[in-house]
C-alpha cells in the first residue's frame, strides 16, 4: 500500500475516531438541561393557550432575542419532538466535530498531523468545562443553540487565520441571530485580535462604549438595563437559583480550572509564532477580561451587565487551552528537567482540574519553569526529570483509583432503565484521560499504529458509540413521545396549570399543559425579574406547607430532597388560595399510599421514573392525581 492510500485511511480512520470519542462523551439522554427551556418555548409556541401560559414564557427574559426557538417549532410540528431533539442534537455534535477540525487545521498547521490529532482528541475528551459548578461546557450533549454557535465561533477563528477576516466577523455577526451572548464572545476575540494588531481599535472600542453609555442614558430600549441596578429582591433570588451567574460565589474549584486553562494558554501562545500566537492571545485576554467584565458588573449589581454572563468567553479560552496542552507537552517535554517538570505540573493540573486548589498549586508550579526554563541548572537532570514523572504518575494513579472507587459505587446504585450508564462512565474523567494518554503517546511514536490496527480500531469505536449514543432512558423516551392519553383524560375534568412535585418538562410534554411551579423554571430568573418574584413566591408557598424541600430555592446549595406524598392538610393549604394549580401530579414511592381524602386518581407511567438523589435513587411509575383548586 502505498503512502498516499495509507495517509486517506489514516485521516477517515481518525475522523472516525473523533466522531466516536464525541459520541461516547457527549451520550444523548434527551431532553434535559437547557434544551429543556429551548423545546419548552418551541411547545409554548405551537400551544400558546396551553403550555404558553407557563410562567416561563409569561414572563420571557431571553427566548424573544433567538430565531432558535421557531425554527425548533417548525420542526417539532413537522418531526415530533423526540425526533426533533435526536436530530438537533446530533446535528449540533456534527457541526461541533466539523468546526473543531476545521479549526485545529489552522490553529496547528506547523506541527506533525499527529499531534494535531492528539490536540483534537484533548479538546474532545478532557475537562469541558468552564465557569463554576460544572454547570457549562463546551461541545454540549444537548439541543441548545450554544453548541451551534460555538462552532461558528470556531469556524470564525479558523477564517480568521486563514486571513478570511470579513468572513469570520460576519459569521459571528450571524451567530447573534442564535445566541447573542454566545457570539458576542467570539466577536470579543477578534476584537482583541486586531487591537494586538492595532491599537488603533482600542479607540473604536471606545468610542462603541461611550455609545452604549449614552444609549443606556437616553433610556433606549434594552440599553437602559446597562445602568439600571438589579434590586435586592430579585438579585437575592438569582443568587440563590443561579450562583453561577455572580463571579462573587464562584468556588475554588472554578478559579482552579480558569488559572490551568489560562496558564496553558499563555504557553501555548509563548511557543507559537505569528497569527496563532496573537489569537491564542486574544482569546486569553479575552476569556479573563470577560470573567474581569462580569465581577464587575457583580460589584455594582448591574441588571445588563450581569445578565450578558461576559464570563462565558471563557468558552473559546477552555477550547484553545486543551488544544494549547499538546503544544506545552510537544514543545516543552524536550527542553530539561525544568521542561519536564512544567509538561508534569500541566498533567496533574488538567487531572485534578475542579480540585479546588491543588490545579492552583500545579499551574503556578508549571508557569514558574516554563519561564525560568534553562536558567535553570540540574546536578543530575536525568535523575531530576525521571522522578518528576514517577511522582506525576503517582499522583494521577491516586487520581485515577479515587476515581474509579466514585465510579464503582455510583455504577452499583445504578437502576436498569439508566443502561449501562455510559454518562456516568464518561464523567468519571476516566475514559477521557485514557483517550488523551493514547492520542499524545501515539503523536510521540505514530510509527506504532500500523494500518490493520487502525482500521479495526477505529471500526471498532464506531461501532460502539452508534450503539451508545443514544443511552435515553425508558421514561425519557415516553415524556418525548407526546401526551399520554390516559393521563389527558384525567386532566380533562378541569382546565389549568399543573404542579407536577417532581421532574420538569412533564407538564408540558405528558400533560399538554403550563407548569404551575418547578425547580428548573428558575433557571432564567435572572434575565426576567417577574418571573423571579411570581416563581419564587410560589415556591415559597409550596416550600411552607412541606410540598417540596429548599432545594427547589437553592438547588446548588441544598441537598436533593426526595419526593414527598401529599397530605390532606398539605393540599388544602396550598388549593385554598384562588390561584392555585388546577391539579397536582405526585409521584408515590413503591408501597406507599395518597391519603383517600384527597379524591386523587392513580395514574401509570409506561416506563419507571427514575430520579437521582445524590447517590440514592427514587423509582416509581405510580402517580397521584389530585385535584387542586377549588376542592
Amino acid at each position: 500500500m502505498n503512502g498516499q492510500a495509507t495517509s486517506q485511511i489514516g485521516r477517515w480512520a481518525f475522523l472516525a475516531v473523533a466522531a466516536s470519542l464525541m459520541a461516547l462523551s457527549r451520550v444523548h439522554l434527551g431532553l434535559r438541561h437547557d434544551a429543556r427551556l429551548y423545546f419548552g418555548d418551541a411547545l409554548a409556541r405551537l400551544d400558546p393557550q396551553g403550555v404558553g401560559r407557563d410562567l416561563i414564557f409569561a414572563h420571557d427574559g431571553q427566548f424573544g432575542f433567538s430565531l432558535y426557538t421557531p425554527v425548533l417549532a417548525w420542526l417539532v410540528g413537522g418531526l415530533g419532538l423526540s425526533a426533533a431533539v435526536l436530530l438537533v442534537s446530533g446535528l449540533g455534535l456534527i457541526a461541533w466535530l466539523a468546526a473543531l477540525v476545521l479549526l485545529m487545521s489552522r490553529l496547528l498547521a506547523d506541527l506533525p498531523t499527529a499531534w494535531r490529532r492528539a490536540a483534537t482528541v484533548l479538546v474532545i475528551a478532557v475537562a469541558p468545562y468552564y465557569g463554576a459548578h460544572e454547570v457549562f461546557a463546551y461541545g454540549e450533549a444537548f439541543a441548545t443553540p450554544r453548541i451551534l454557535v460555538e462552532a461558528v465561533g470556531m469556524a470564525a477563528l479558523a477564517c480568521w487565520l486563514a486571513d478570511r477576516r470579513w468572513l469570520a466577523a460576519g459569521m459571528l455577526v450571524a451567530g447573534l441571530a442564535l445566541h447573542p451572548i454566545m457570539a458576542l464572545c467570539g466577536l470579543a476575540v477578534l476584537f482583541v485580535a486586531l487591537c494586538l494588531e492595532d491599537r488603533r481599535w482600542l479607540l473604536a472600542g471606545l468610542c462603541g462604549a461611550v455609545l452604549a453609555t449614552v444609549a443606556a442614558g437616553l433610556g433606549l430600549p434594552v440599553a437602559e438595563r446597562l445602568l439600571r441596578v438589579m434590586d435586592p429582591a430579585w438579585r437575592a433570588i438569582s443568587e440563590a437559583r443561579s450562583p453561577t451567574v455572580f463571579v462573587s460565589l464562584w468556588p475554588a474549584e472554578a478559579w482552579g480550572r480558569i488559572a490551568v486553562q489560562a496558564v496553558t494558554l499563555g504557553l501555548a501562545a509563548r511557543l507559537s509564532q505569528g497569527p496563532v500566537r496573537r489569537l491564542m492571545i486574544a482569546a486569553l485576554v479575552a476569556g479573563l477580561a470577560g470573567v474581569a467584565f462580569a465581577w464587575t458588573a457583580d460589584r455594582f449589581s448591574l441588571v445588563l451587565p450581569i445578565q450578558i454572563q461576559a464570563w462565558r468567553t471563557l468558552a473559546l479560552m477552555a477550547i484553545l487551552a486543551a488544544a494549547g496542552l499538546a503544544i506545552c507537552v510537544r514543545q516543552l517535554s524536550g527542553r530539561g528537567p525544568t521542561g519536564v517538570l512544567a509538561v508534569c505540573a500541566l498533567v496533574v493540573g488538567w487531572t485534578y482540574i475542579g480540585w479546588d486548589l491543588i490545579p492552583m498549586v500545579a499551574a503556578a508550579v508549571a508557569l514558574v519553569a516554563a519561564l525560568i526554563g534553562d536558567r535553570a541548572v540540574w546536578s543530575a537532570p536525568t535523575v531530576a526529570g525521571r522522578s518528576m514523572i514517577g511522582l506525576t504518575a503517582l499522583l494521577v494513579a491516586a487520581w485515577g483509583l479515587v476515581r474509579f472507587g466514585a465510579l464503582q459505587n455510583g455504577l452499583a446504585v445504578l437502576p436498569s432503565g439508566q443502561g449501562v450508564g455510559l454518562g456516568l462512565i464518561w464523567n468519571s474523567g476516566l475514559p477521557g484521560w485514557v483517550a488523551a494518554a493514547a492520542a499524545l503517546g501515539l503523536a510521540a511514536r505514530p510509527s506504532v499504529l500500523k494500518t490493520g490496527a487502525m482500521i479495526g480500531g477505529s471500526a471498532a469505536l464506531a461501532v460502539l458509540a452508534l450503539a451508545l449514543w443514544d443511552g435515553r432512558s425508558g421514561f425519557a423516551r415516553q415524556r418525548e413521545s407526546g401526551p399520554d392519553p390516559a393521563l389527558r383524560a384525567i386532566l380533562a375534568e378541569r382546565p389549568g396549570e399543573v404542579l407536577w412535585l417532581t421532574g420538569d418538562v412533564e407538564p408540558w410534554t405528558l400533560a399538554g399543559r403550563a407548569s404551575w411551579a418547578s425547580k428548573f423554571q428558575g433557571a432564567g430568573v435572572v434575565l426576567s425579574r417577574p418571573l423571579a418574584i411570581a416563581l419564587n413566591a410560589r415556591i415559597d408557598r409550596l416550600i411552607a406547607v412541606g410540598l417540596v424541600g429548599q432545594d427547589w430555592k437553592t438547588p446548588f446549595g441544598a441537598a436533593p430532597s426526595a419526593p414527598r406524598t401529599p397530605a390532606l392538610a398539605q393540599v388544602s393549604a396550598l388549593c385554598a388560595a384562588g390561584d392555585a394549580p388546577a391539579w397536582i401530579v405526585a409521584p408515590i414511592a413503591p408501597g406507599a399510599a395518597p391519603d383517600l381524602t384527597l379524591k386523587n386518581r392513580s395514574w401509570t407511567a409506561r416506563q419507571p421514573y427514575e430520579l437521582d438523589l445524590a447517590g440514592r435513587w427514587f423509582v416509581t411509575r405510580t402517580y397521584a392525581v389530585i385535584p387542586c383548586v377549588g376542592r
